[in-house]
């Protein structure tokens, strides 16, 4: 609770900056909506931050990180919807960190874990290939051929590359 207060507080000092430059009216407001925009997304990642904390066991931490990077798919996906390409590449490249170093590093942990007990084996391989669909978007067609959104999402498609990289070999029981 008190890391989430330090957030707002230090998101309202910055903002409080901002409102006294010198800008237009209009990227202004731009601003504010962003930033009341930012301020509901920050909330929803220091909520799944506090389960990923409350997280038992490797498996339960890769399903909690496997819910940042739902979180930040979508966002990706908005941002190339409204044409904002530095947005999406930066929101790719936290979902880039949460693949490799959250769900990946944390399946590796779960196959650890389950080790001599094949029951176990399809929990940790179903959280890997439920991640993989959950990028899929950014990495298929799934916006208009030739479109600015699909431009946009296929870049930040190749930002995550070596994070799905990662999924893709510790599913096929690689090391990475």
């Amino acid at each position: 609770m008190r890391t989430k207060l330090l957030l707002i507080v230090a998101l309202f000092a910055a903002l409080g900056s901002f409102l006294r430059g010198q800008e237009p009216a209009a990227r202004i407001q731009d601003r504010l909506r962003q930033f009341q925009h930012d301020l509901a997304l920050v909330e929803k990642l220091v909520n799944q931050s506090v389960q990923l904390s409350l997280a038992p066991a490797p498996i339960q931490c890769a399903e909690s990180f496997q819910n940042v990077a739902e979180t930040l798919v979508r966002e990706i996906r908005q941002s190339a919807g409204n044409d904002d390409e530095k947005r999406a590449l930066q929101m790719g490249d936290y979902l880039q960190a949460v693949l490799s170093r959250g769900v990946a590093d944390n399946l590796i942990g779960a196959r650890r874990a389950a080790a001599g007990n094949p029951a176990k084996e399809p929990e940790w391989r179903s959280t890997g290939e439920r991640t993989l669909q959950l990028i899929q978007p950014l990495a298929a067609g799934m916006a208009p051929p030739g479109s600015a959104e699909e431009r946009i999402l296929e870049a930040a498609g190749r930002t995550i590359r070596p994070g799905r990289e990662a999924l893709v070999n510790i599913i096929a029981g690689k090391r990475r």
